[in-house]
């Protein structure tokens, strides 16, 4: 087992290779040394959307008396938890999205503003879908009195043949 160049403590577990002026240095590191030298990657680290998923997941504050924990619900078909999802911001597989609904609509709704994720519109109705977006783009501009941009919009309509 190859040791820490550092701490010469704990095992190694992390490579590290510079090249300095033409000068190539190695160092095997502990994860702990290499944090303390800035020598991981930001991979490392959690995903800033896997973060933002945590910090939403939290315990929702019940008063002055503590918080209401979820709750548990296991996935039958991988036995992932809730527990587990909060911490992670990751589901186990297609059926956790079953098993979790309850749960994962008001955090989808807090997020994205709906329960259900719409995709994009299919060939045939993005026409429709885009017409009827520059029409609510158009009362909008003309609500606020800005006439340039609503000339534009009409003009993006016409083309549609809208």
């Amino acid at each position: 087992m190859i040791r820490c160049e550092i701490c010469g403590r704990r095992p190694a577990a992390v490579h590290v290779t510079r090249v300095t002026n033409g000068q190539k240095v190695e160092q095997n590191l502990c994860e702990q040394c290499a944090l303390e030298r800035g020598e991981l990657p930001f991979a490392w680290e959690p995903h800033p959307l896997q973060q933002l998923l945590a910090a939403l997941l939290q315990p929702v504050q019940a008063g002055a008396r503590g918080s209401v924990a979820p709750p548990v619900t296991v996935c039958p078909t991988c036995g992932t938890d809730y527990a587990e999802f909060a911490k992670t911001s990751l589901l186990g597989c297609p059926d956790c999205y079953k098993t979790f609904r309850s749960q994962l609509e008001p955090i989808l709704q807090r997020v994205h503003g709906a329960g259900r994720h719409r995709g994009k519109v299919p060939g045939p109705r993005r026409k429709e879908a885009e017409t009827e977006r520059l029409r609510e783009e158009l009362k909008e501009a003309v609500k606020n009195e800005d006439y340039e941009r609503a000339a534009q919009l009409r003009d993006q309509l016409r083309a549609l043949g809208a």
